[in-house]
């Protein structure tokens, strides 16, 4: 584990890294071979995870019994950024609900 001020990181077996920001929330996950994925907070019950080639998941959650729990996750190729892969169709505009 190596700390920067009140950040952490924890690197693996496998040499994979979790980076938790000073709030304690793990806010990127790399692994290896050096492909990231940057976590977002959540904000207005939804949370962004984007990957190292740009496709961007939505989480939104909603609270049952005063937990809150993931309602679906949705991949946004038609987000602004990855207009360009959905035209090329190198991704696919999924809803998962869970």
């Amino acid at each position: 584990m190596e700390r920067n001020g009140n950040e952490y990181t924890i690197t693996n077996a496998s040499n994979a890294k979790y980076h938790f920001n000073s709030e304690g929330r793990l806010d990127e996950v790399q692994d290896a071979s050096g492909n990231t994925l940057l976590i977002s907070g959540i904000d207005n019950n939804y949370r962004y995870v984007t990957d190292s080639t740009g496709r961007r998941y939505s989480i939104h959650y909603i609270e049952i019994n005063g937990k809150r729990r993931i309602d679906s996750i949705v991949d946004n190729c038609d987000a602004a950024e990855n207009e360009q892969r959905c035209k090329e169709n190198r991704c696919k505009r999924q809803r998962y609900i869970v």
